[in-house]
């Protein structure tokens, strides 16, 4: 697109710092350089900068807490002091400037810090800045440490992703002359790797050091990109770690892919993940072809990879056309297809996406259970061109043929999720607001969103013979198109959409198409027992001491005490993903022998469930064709 020649100039500048003492990486210093727009300039009561304070139960950058730290800035005439107030409300911290600005830019320079995490550190949105355990290298998203100009974090933060991408696609498709360059600004990152050890490398979602990366679009794109440095290693591999040797010379690089795709990591990976890297690239190609958006150096993915150790992690978090990916030490404990979905979800987060009620509405509940129904869908599988051939690769990674008794716990899941601790009754902004502290709260919008859209893609399907082969895949892309063009993507839409695709009619039927053929899946009532992990979640957080033991639980039967040292234990997720298996927990205890005072470790095995059974919902298949294989 053309880049409108007036367009004001947002410049960020990273320079890493290496501490030999240490063998890692010790903070950030960044200068960031922004325009100041007539029409509205920073002073006394107009704020220069804001950053948002947490980010669900992860803090940002603190800068206030060490003068060293502390935003420093200047403008045309010298120095400008600036004033922070925060809105504990809203979420934000903001800083004003003492005087006036004068001139047409201001320069900020301020110094982050790596934040200390331990074993008990709480699972949360992968975006604060950490060091790597091993090679002491740092991994962090914009909106955990850089502050941007005002409106850039004074909104429902899960509503700024969407907006971005409504905006900067709107733009593409705009002429010079109509783009507001008020609204849009040539977003420049740099990075400085002079204080860098040799072997040092640094990259963002949008490209790699040592070049300068340039983009257009709206400030807010900052939240959302991912950065690391350090001893990076890269999927595809750069020349140097390949055996082979680049002979004609024109690219470090010769794989295409390179030029709009990569994985980041820092060495060594462990065994379980290697299989993924290629995976990750086939599965990005899949969703790209089949929501119409082919990839380019313009309109690159990169995905980046962080070690939580010592703390536990296991998940990802989306950013911007990227996502980080997180794992611990007991990442040879979760099997491949779990791994392989899981990375399948995250890069579905590009697409399926609907705007947040506006802020202050409280007669709207919180959209997300259509993205995270969506993405669900079709990670397990869709009829979507391009996605029947996800399944045969998830076959591949996993190395085994898909079945039923595979796929259908998956779906199953999400429903019997709707009874696990009783939170049925939990409305959507109820749900969002504990997803951090209770783990099936967390995944609430999942479950929901899954058994609802597969109800509308079998009423579709039902109602409209001509959509039998498309059924909700038409109106997704439908919707992802509106998004494109900038338009609003709200329930409203998402029902008017169904609505023409059903014609008014409909009928209470799942129908999935699965590997290119018909399997029929109804819903069947069953009694299920309700997911108890027999204490309090809190316990496997902070100084992990069991507290809160249920008595006549499961967990107290199998021999679990107040009081106990956890050491380690199953992930929630997976507890909440397979019906039938079982916690392990592994406790640290005082010897009670000969070497009586000595801390020994005990495992614990139980089935995390109640007692007793309560109505609940399972698939069943009914297409006729054998009960295990789906081929």
């Amino acid at each position: 697109m053309l880049v409108p020649q007036n367009s004001p100039t947002l410049h960020l500048s990273i320079k890493p710092n290496f501490s030999l003492l240490t063998s890692s990486f010790k903070s950030l210093s960044l200068t960031l350089t922004l325009p100041i727009l007539p029409h509205h300039p920073p002073s006394p009561s107009h704020p220069l900068l804001t950053l948002a304070t947490r980010l669900a139960n992860i803090p940002s950058q603190d800068y206030e807490s060490s003068p060293s730290c502390a935003l420093e800035a200047t403008d045309a005439v010298g120095s400008l002091s600036l004033f922070t107030t925060f809105d504990t409300l809203a979420n934000i911290r903001r800083w004003f400037p003492t005087r006036v600005v004068k001139g047409s830019s201001v320069s900020v320079h301020f110094t982050a810090i790596p934040r200390e995490i331990h074993a008990g550190t709480p699972i949360g949105p992968r975006t604060d800045l950490r060091v790597d355990a091993v090679t002491g290298g740092l991994t962090w998203m914009g909106m955990s440490a850089i502050p941007l100009p005002p409106g850039a974090y004074d909104r429902k933060q899960t509503d700024t992703l969407s907006t971005i991408r409504a905006e900067e696609n709107r733009m593409m498709g705009t002429s010079e002359s109509q783009i507001d360059v008020v609204s849009f600004f040539r977003r420049i990152i740099e990075w400085d790797l002079t204080a860098s050890p040799p072997g040092t490398r640094a990259a963002c979602t949008w490209g790699e050091a040592p070049a300068s990366v340039e983009r257009i679009g709206i400030v807010e794109t900052f939240m959302k990109t991912a950065f690391a440095v350090g001893p990076l290693k890269r999927y595809p591999p750069w020349s140097e770690d390949e055996d082979t040797s680049n002979e004609a010379g024109i690219n470090p690089c010769p794989d295409p892919l390179s030029t709009y795709f990569g994985i980041y990591y820092f060495p060594p990976l462990p065994p379980p993940l290697s299989p993924t890297l290629s995976s990750n690239a086939q599965i990005f190609q899949l969703f790209s072809t089949a929501f119409h958006d082919l990839p380019s150096p313009s309109n690159p993915y990169r995905i980046f990879m962080r070690r939580a150790s010592p703390a536990r992690g296991f998940g990802g978090t989306e950013g911007m056309r990227t996502y980080a990916f997180e794992y611990d030490d007991m990442i040879d404990t979760i099997d491949a297809e779990s791994i392989f979905y899981l990375f399948a979800h995250e890069i579905a987060h590009n697409w399926p996406m609907m705007d947040w009620p506006a802020p202050g509405d409280k007669e709207v509940e919180p959209t997300n259970w259509y993205p995270e129904g969506m993405r669900t869908r079709s990670t397990i599988g869709s009829e979507a061109k391009g996605l029947a051939s996800l399944l045969d690769l998830v076959e591949n990674s996993v190395q085994r043929p898909l079945r039923t008794d595979r796929w259908r716990p998956k779906a199953d899941i999400n429903l019997g999720v709707l009874q696990a601790r009783r939170i049925l009754h939990l409305s959507n902004c109820e749900a969002f607001a504990l997803a951090w502290e209770n783990a099936p709260a967390g995944v609430l919008p999942y479950s929901r969103g899954f058994t609802y859209i597969l109800m509308v893609d079998c009423q579709i399907r039902q109602a409209n013979p001509d959509l039998k082969n498309v059924g909700i895949d038409g109106v997704v892309q439908d919707l992802i198109e509106r998004r494109r063009k900038g338009l609003p993507v709200t329930e409203r839409e998402w029902i008017d959409e169904v609505a023409r695709a059903m014609g008014g009619r409909g009928r209470d039927v799942v129908e999935r198409n699965v590997r290119r053929q018909w399997v029929r899946m109804v819903l069947e009532e069953c009694e299920q027992e309700l997911l108890e992990f027999g204490f309090d979640e809190s316990s496997l957080e902070g100084a992990r001491i069991l507290k809160g033991l249920k008595e006549g639980s499961r967990a107290e039967a199998a021999g679990l005490r107040e009081g106990d040292k956890l050491v380690r234990w199953t992930f929630l997720w997976q507890l909440m993903d397979d019906y039938d298996k079982d916690m392990r927990i592994v406790v640290e205890r005082e010897y009670c022998g000969v070497e009586q005072g000595k801390m020994v470790e005990k495992e614990f095995v139980y089935r995390p469930r109640t007692w007793e059974k309560v109505e609940s919902w399972r698939f069943v298949d009914i297409s006729g064709e054998s009960p295990n294989m789906i081929m």
